[in-house]
């Protein structure tokens, strides 16, 4: 072996210097470990953490390979920075290229304390990031380019707490590939997790760093709790709640020098969804979209979308007013599209189950309600809106109108925030300033089902209210652009079973001045319903009466002319003093039972021409004054064409009625007879009531006054009845109360008078079902109680 004393005095001084370099090397390897660990701890400690615990630091200079273990930071004695495994390998051969590489990072275990404090500073860990100076990042991107071929981080929770929102974050696995700063290629990403315990699981890639920042991929997230978002919607909403899910596509793209750029296919649905906004409480059972969509965050957002939303069971309610505004089953849009010029176009819309404007009461009815909503089409388009048609179903209107003249609706909408009239008119006034309004057209409006209007008017006494069953009703060609077009309507409803009413023609409702034409027909309306508007017009009660009408309305700016050939049979009047009769009676020359008594035929029918005219724009116009100069003029020219009227008896079952207050022209038949407390007819009584019909078809021409009649037998009869019950279902089991004697029952005259209305309704039911009787011919008269010692349950039947 040589010795290194007899080798030439160079080849010693290499020799020591690669010992030396050698010794340095195992120094750097050894030690290396312990001063980024000792630099770690340092730092941490110097920005914030109070306690840092680091297992181990491993490097290798020679592969790339480091890792940490176990790394535990802790402040005001809690780990707010835990790291199970950090290990990463890097690529030397690049950084001759000024291209940092990692070959791959792997992070396992991770909890990290995410904290924005009031004042927006924030803590990652416990430590304060240090502020690095304005624009040295940028400078140093310029010099050196960072690559990671895969990053993998697993079982790590990140729990970010700021003051007005709290989001905790698992991420279960979360893979990254090929992201380069120099690179021209997306990154595949995979991420399952889950956000305050709502699954997440995004698949997709991240688009090249030179681009700018973004995602493309799927996105899948079930049931995230929105409230954690609510005091972060409070600019905008009060109150939030519901859980979110999406299943869909997503590429969003923010670029440095242009807006964000969102584009979205698939499913977006919000369930048990709550929101409060000024004095609105909104809540929809779920909220679902499923289509395309892109949104452009400029100074004006742009948006376009084309698909499919549902909603269901949506309550919006008026918390100052105990009102509910709208409550929904369900809504339904086939297709929405959404253009960025702002254009709107919606398709097959079906609304479920609607009801509008109804108080916080379980007994209150809406104001506006509808089985079914439907429409076709609607486009919004420079401000102008069109729309197809529209189609209500089983809809049902309460007309409700107040003792000082105001309408209800229009109460309830002046009391709303956004409805009051102050508010309604200095946005017109806006509006008209700045640009001319919109345009509105509507295709066509049509309304079938089993659909209502409730009408309840408590400006005359009594109150008037009555249910109009709409049949069908048709309106179509509405166009505020063209003032002057004709628009068609049709209405078929009737206000009975066996009532008519028929209203076609032609109507301008945008017109400057009302203008229309409209035919009319009306079959068999029961006239005491309408004697409140008699007593206040002509100051005469309807006692009985039905009437049949043909009318013609015609109103041309403002003018109105009428003509009107009006049927009444059977009608008996009764005076009231008020100043509508003085005026009436000022108009004829006779009494006006006389003058009716002078148009009735030899049947009881009156036949009436009533021409009505006049100016509606005329401040002096009123509709009260018109009806009683036209039914002045009729009378009088009628009184002409008097006949008396004569009738034969018929066999033993006719009688000259001549009680009080009857005329004595009125013939009574034989009542039919009911037991006492009971409205179901009498089998005895079919043979009667066969040759009572047998009477009507052998004289066509004849009416019938089918009222009914309750007595005193009917209220002791009910009173004992609703006593024993009352025993029955009270004392039951209790002998000794059983044997006491119970107070009776009171039985009230409403209550008679209910009996003796339904007693009329079986009569009139069973003449038109069983004998084809003309109902019409049937007349309704007024229910009585009949107090007299030999009085007997029944119907009357007068002639």
């Amino acid at each position: 072996m040589t010795d290194i004393h007899t080798l030439p005095f160079y080849r010693r001084r290499w020799a020591a210097m690669l010992a030396a370099v050698a010794v340095l090397a195992a120094m750097l390897l050894v030690l290396l470990p312990y001063g980024v660990s000792y630099g770690l701890h340092k730092w941490l400690l110097e920005n914030g953490g109070e306690d840092v615990s680091i297992e181990d630091v491993d490097i290798n200079l020679f592969t790339g390979r480091a890792s940490i273990q176990n790394m535990q930071l802790y402040v005001d004695g809690k780990p707010l920075f835990t790291i199970a495994v950090l290990a990463a390998d890097l690529d030397w051969r690049p950084l001759f290229s000024r291209r940092v590489v990692l070959r791959s990072v792997r992070v396992d275990g991770v909890e990290l304390f995410i904290e924005v404090a009031a004042d927006g500073r924030l803590r990652v860990g416990g430590i304060s990031p240090p502020e690095g100076e304005q624009g040295a990042g940028a400078e140093t991107d310029k010099q050196w380019q960072l690559g990671v071929d895969q990053l993998e981080i697993a079982n790590t929770t990140i729990n970010y707490q700021a003051p007005d929102l709290h989001l905790l974050t698992q991420l279960d696995e979360l893979t990254l590939k090929g992201i380069r700063t120099w690179a021209n290629d997306d990154a595949p990403l995979l991420f399952k997790g889950a956000m305050n315990g709502a699954t997440v699981v995004l698949n997709g890639s991240l688009p090249p760093l030179s681009e700018g920042f973004g995602y493309r991929g799927s996105v899948r997230v079930s049931a995230l709790d929105l409230g954690a978002f609510a005091a972060l919607a409070q600019a905008s909403v009060g109150e939030l709640a519901g859980r979110l899910s999406v299943d869909m596509q997503l590429d969003l793209l923010l670029l440095a020098d242009a807006p964000l750029r969102v584009t979205q296919s698939g499913m977006i649905r919000a369930d048990e969804l709550r929101f409060t906004q000024a004095e609105n409480r909104v809540a929809l059972g779920n909220l679902q979209w499923d289509g395309d969509a892109a949104v452009t965050a400029a100074d004006t957002p742009l948006i376009s979308a084309n698909g499919q939303l549902q909603s269901g069971q949506l309550a919006w309610d008026v918390t100052d007013n105990d009102l509910q505004l709208a409550r929904i089953e369900s809504v339904q849009l086939d297709r929405l599209e959404l253009q960025e010029s702002g254009e709107l176009a919606l398709e097959g819309i079906m609304v479920r189950a609607v009801a509008l404007a109804q108080a916080d009461d379980p007994d209150s009815h809406a104001l506006f309600s509808a089985a079914a909503i439907s429409l076709d089409s609607l486009q919004l388009e420079s401000g102008n809106t069109v729309l197809g048609k529209l189609h209500g179903e089983d809809v049902v209107t309460l007309l409700r109108r107040e003792p000082d003249g105001m309408w209800e609706v229009v109460k309830l909408l002046e009391s709303l925030p956004f409805g009051r009239t102050e508010q309604v008119v200095e946005t017109v006034e806006t509006e008209a300033a700045d640009e001319p309004a919109g345009q509105i057209r509507l295709d066509e409006v049509r309304i079938t089902g089993n659909s209502t209007i409730e009408l309840q008017d408590a400006t005359v006494k009594p109150a008037f209210s009555t249910r109009l069953s709409l049949d069908q009703a048709v309106a179509g060609n509405l166009d505020t652009a063209k003032p002057e077009q004709d628009s068609p309507l049709t209405i078929e409803a009737h206000t009975g079973k066996h009532s008519k009413i028929s209203v076609k023609g032609t109507i301008r409702p945008f017109a400057e001045r009302p203008t229309l034409k409209l035919e009319n027909h009306l079959e068999g309306i029961a006239l005491p319903d309408i004697s409140p508007y008699t007593v206040s017009t002509l100051g005469y009660a309807l006692q009985s009466g039905q009437l049949d009408a043909d009318s013609s309305i015609r109103i041309d700016a403002g003018k109105l002319e009428g003509d009107n050939k009006l049927t009444l049979r059977g009608l008996e009047v009764e005076p009231v003093d008020n100043a509508a009769r003085e005026q009436l009676d000022s108009k004829l020359s006779l009494p006006l039972g006389t003058a009716l008594n002078m148009l009735r035929d030899k049947h009881g029918t009156i036949s009436l021409d009533l021409p009505v005219s006049g100016d509606i724009d005329n401040p002096d116009f009123d509709i009260s004054d018109v009806v009683n100069t036209a039914v002045g003029k009729a009378l009088k020219k009628g009184s002409m064409t008097y006949l008396m009227m004569a009738l034969q008896p018929y066999g033993a079952l006719i009688t000259v009625a001549r009680l009080a207050g009857e005329a004595a022209s009125n013939v009574r038949l034989d009542p039919v007879l009911f037991d006492p407390g009971s409205a179901s007819r009498r089998e005895a009584s079919a043979g009667y009531l066969g040759k009572v019909a047998g009477i009507m078809v052998n004289r066509p021409e004849l009416n019938i006054k089918v009222c009914g009649v309750a007595s005193e037998n009917d209220r002791a009869t009910l009173s004992a009845q609703a006593t024993a019950a009352a025993v029955a279902a009270g004392k039951q089991g209790d002998k000794q109360a059983a044997a006491k004697l119970p107070e009776p029952v009171a039985i009230s005259d409403k209550q008679l008078l209910a009996l003796a209305t339904e007693r009329a309704g079986v009569i009139t039911d069973y003449l038109v079902s069983e004998h084809a009787v003309t109902a019409s011919r049937l007349v309704a008269c007024q229910p009585v109680i009949d107090s007299t010692v030999e009085s007997k349950p029944r119907v009357d039947l007068l002639i």
